[in-house]
């Protein structure tokens, strides 16, 4: 739903180009985004696993085909893997597997889509953070990857590495992941979670993980969605209640507090739809007005101004209904939180975008955007936006932690005045330069050790980023 010890940058690839087709299903990764449409894939999002693109580009910032062959029926992406079911109902996944999380029985990154199990009754599939988990037709559910807060087993710690069934005495309608805890609906209408607790994500105790699914609610549920460390749910009379922290605002509450309990949302709207990121949420009512609040500092809320949280429902304005959102997976790397941007669709099957595009996992040219952004290229995609690539030539561009300097190679195809350092929330970084002959010198040795994003934009359109990991020599 929203999710590397890598980053997610731009790639799109598109695979239909009808225009009056409709987009019936989004999921982000990390820093990702996929659009599937009548079977085909668009894809947004960093390619150091191959997991959004063939190509050998650790790093895509333009169109590109993508999976063409195959025709998928569900999609799920994570903070570095992916999951989808086919049309025959078979099991596929491919992506980063330090944890397992892809199934395929060892942690060997798998570069390809890869069939996970001779089933072919597969009909749901999720992914979380480093956690993957599938529902067969009857209702059975099957999780593995990161399991230290019980999310799989309450057996040990240990990851898993191939698809292990959970929880045989309840019938799973479906599941989602947050952070490091799950909540599931069973086919009956009630919400159980397990897992890490210690925000009260999970339910309101001083338990710091719930090994075991406990039923969180009398009534009857008709959404669930996990966040990093708070969660959501819809009720059948159509209720929204929010749960955990709200440090950055993620429950709707007022002040800033932790480990709440249930909290009810906008008691005089119906909902029909809660989606619950890295500390922001969005609500969805049955009249197709969308609802935000939480964490904001890169503008993925899409309301149009800088407030970095946000404590109140908003609504966001649109000239027509809304029909889906999705948030990015996030990820802890180095003390700090990625996954800081959204998508949704509106009825007509527009595609908007917003929040950080440090790494162009939105498509667009600019790096970040504070309001929602159409997506004009999402049917008609242009094979001359393709440019020659400068970050996969070997020694074209070098960070030199002694120096503590990025070194790049110029040419005379390419224009210094083109590139720019930005963090992971698309602010650009300042930095001294030089040119030393034929080589560009931006001197980085003032800046926090963390990731950067250095960006290529030449006066001709080409666009292209890579990944700068600034650390200690």
């Amino acid at each position: 739903m929203r999710i590397l010890l890598l980053v997610f940058v731009s790639l799109i690839s598109y695979c239909c180009t009808a225009a009056s087709q409709t987009i019936p299903q989004v999921t982000c990764g990390g820093e990702s985004t996929m659009i599937m449409n009548d079977g085909t894939i668009v894809a947004m999002g960093s390619n150091f696993y191959n997991t959004v693109s063939q190509s050998a580009s650790p790093i895509i910032a333009q169109p590109s085909e993508y999976i063409c062959d195959r025709r998928w029926k569900m999609i799920s992406a994570g903070s570095f893997h992916c999951l989808g079911i086919m049309e025959d109902g078979t099991l596929w996944g491919w992506g980063s597997n330090e944890y397992g999380q892809v199934g395929t029985g060892d942690t060997l990154p798998v570069y390809e889509p890869r069939r996970l199990s001779e089933a072919t009754n597969w009909r749901f599939v999720e992914c979380g953070q480093f956690t993957s988990y599938a529902i067969a037709e009857d209702g059975a559910l099957f999780g593995w990857g990161m399991n230290r807060a019980f999310q799989i087993s309450s057996d040990s710690m240990r990851s898993i590495s191939k698809p292990r069934k959970m929880f045989e005495h309840i019938r799973w309608g479906s599941v989602s992941s947050g952070g490091f805890h799950t909540l599931g609906l069973s086919e009956e209408g009630y919400i159980y979670g397990w897992g890490m607790n210690t925000a009260r994500q999970v339910m309101p105790s001083d338990e710091r993980f719930v090994p075991e699914p406990k039923k969180l609610l009398p009534q009857k549920v008709a959404r669930i969605a996990a966040g990093f460390v708070h969660s959501l749910c819809i009720d059948s009379a159509g209720h929204l209640f929010a749960w955990g922290s709200n440090a950055n605002g993620a429950c709707g509450i007022e002040q800033a507090s932790e480990g709440n309990g249930v909290n009810q949302i906008l008691s005089s709207v119906t909902w029909k739809e809660c989606i619950a990121g890295p500390e922001y949420s969005f609500g969805l009512t049955t009249g197709g007005q969308l609802y935000a609040w939480g964490l904001n500092q890169a503008g993925q809320l899409g309301l149009g101004f800088e407030d970095y949280n946000v404590f109140t429902p908003t609504l966001v304005e649109h000239e027509s209904a809304w029909s889906s959102v999705a948030v990015a997976e996030g990820f802890y790397l180095n003390g700090f939180v990625y996954g800081t941007h959204s998508v949704a669709v509106d009825e007509y099957g527009a595609t908007f975008v917003t929040g950080s595009n440090f790494a162009g996992q939105l498509g667009l040219v600019e790096n970040s955007v504070r309001s929602w952004t159409k997506l004009d290229w999402i049917h008609e995609v242009s094979a001359d936006r393709s440019c020659p690539s400068i970050f996969l030539t070997e020694g074209k561009v070098v960070y030199d932690s002694e120096e503590e300097c990025i070194r790049i190679q110029l040419g005379d195809d390419i224009d210094e005045e083109g590139f720019s350092l930005y963090d992971a929330y698309g602010s650009e970084i300042d930095v001294d330069r030089e040119v030393e002959g034929s080589t560009l010198l931006m001197d980085v040795a003032d800046l926090q050790r963390k990731r950067y994003f250095l960006r290529y934009h030449s006066s001709g359109g080409c666009l292209e980023r890579t990944v700068i990991d600034i650390v200690d020599p």
